[in-house]
């Protein structure tokens, strides 16, 4: 079938490589994606290099697994090779390898790292029409829209606790995911660096939880930065590790305390703070999500909100706990100064609101170097 473009994608990336497809056809731009055009029967291979040598341009959906993708880097190498221009669609910010680095230095990046995804969809095919017409690529007539009766509008539905939970749920699982800090440096494919990690911020956050200063202790912020910086899923195994060496009797948490500690009412650590321990998950998995999902940490108005849920999250439900512990041990005060102080939650928020921020802007300094001034020539 004659096409003008080869969309290359990493599998994990098909949801939006089908709506590049298909966002790009319906601006007559015909494209080549696989496993759609392989002909039944034909060799995978000598289709991928038949379709690339019958293109006057490549699209790259550009993200980490596409990163890590050798299948892309003998695309790209191939593409190149022909004088094929490449454009690459970057849905995750994460830096290039040195592979494709080598092949597409210098060439036309379009970013696509907010949301709504559609709209730069629509940006890279109104780029990928302009390219192909400078070099005089006869494009397809756009299919017109069919001139049917113009449907009446429907009044929308009064907005129920259905609906609410709906758009909650669309919410929490909308968003592109975006590197965090640890993903710039270590790639998530990386399975023993990655587990390497985790095992590295369970000891960390064991040894800042012994610091404190009068009543602030640091092991709230060490957790709560530990999501920041791991990602979620990351970040919630480091503060379960954290929770387990307490478990097996390491005095791990403030104080030199593990979970078999009687620091109060002759009732274990474990006992009398549970709540409090599954918030430290829930803080680092919220705080990870977050930074994932909505890039919150990026900016210092939300990297403030992320501290400040990131707080409600680890605090409730030890709150919660010790007074229902306070309840059933028919005690009239509950052990409340086995929680974080107020003041050590105020720091957390205002650490995290300036120095997560701060952080990313030295990872893209790190990244795109200022170049040097050329010196001036000698008169």
């Amino acid at each position: 079938m004659p096409h003008d473009v080869f969309v290359s994608y990493s599998s994990e990336d098909k949801p939006t490589a089908d709506a590049v497809c298909a966002t790009l056809e319906g601006r007559g731009v015909r494209c080549w994606i696989a496993p759609r055009d392989v002909l039944p029967g034909m060799d995978w291979g000598a289709a991928i290099i038949d379709a690339i040598a019958a293109s006057r341009a490549m699209v790259l959906v550009y993200s980490a697994s596409a990163n890590d993708s050798q299948q892309i880097k003998r695309e790209v190498e191939r593409a190149v090779n022909r004088g094929i221009a490449v454009i690459p669609f970057r849905i995750q910010d994460v830096p290039m390898s040195k592979t494709l680095e080598y092949f597409i230095s210098t060439p036309h990046w379009l970013d696509a790292l907010t949301l709504p995804l559609q709209q730069h969809i629509d940006r890279l095919a109104e780029t990928t029409r302009m390219i192909l017409e400078q070099e005089g690529v006869a494009l397809a007539t756009p299919p017109t829209p069919s001139r049917a009766a113009p449907v009446q509008p429907i009044a929308p539905p009064v907005t129920s606790s259905k609906e609410i939970a709906r758009g909650i749920g669309r919410w929490m699982t909308g968003g592109s995911t975006a590197p965090t800090l640890a993903q710039v440096f270590v790639p998530q494919s990386d399975m023993v660096a990655n587990v390497g990690l985790i095992a590295a911020t369970a000891i960390g956050v064991a040894i800042l939880a012994q610091i404190h200063l009068g009543p602030i202790w640091l092991q709230p912020l060490a957790i709560l930065l530990a999501g920041a910086v791991l990602g979620s899923k990351n970040a919630a195994l480091a503060a379960l590790a954290y929770i387990v060496l307490g478990i097996v009797g390491l005095p791990v948490f403030g104080g030199g305390l593990s979970a078999w500690s009687e620091p109060e009412f002759r009732a274990p650590y474990a006992q009398l703070a549970l709540g409090y321990l599954v918030g430290l998950i829930a803080g680092a998995f919220a705080v990870g999500w977050l930074a994932e999902r909505r890039a919150w940490d990026r900016r210092y108005p939300t990297a403030a909100l992320l501290g400040l849920i990131g707080v409600l999250a680890l605090y409730l439900p030890g709150l919660i706990w010790v007074e229902i512990v306070a309840l059933f041990m028919r005690r009239t005060e509950a052990a409340t100064d086995l929680l974080p102080s107020l003041p050590m939650l105020v720091i957390t928020v205002i650490v995290m609101a300036i120095g997560l921020p701060r952080a990313w802007v030295w990872v893209q300094s790190r990244q795109n170097p200022r170049p040097e001034p050329e010196p001036e020539p000698a008169v």
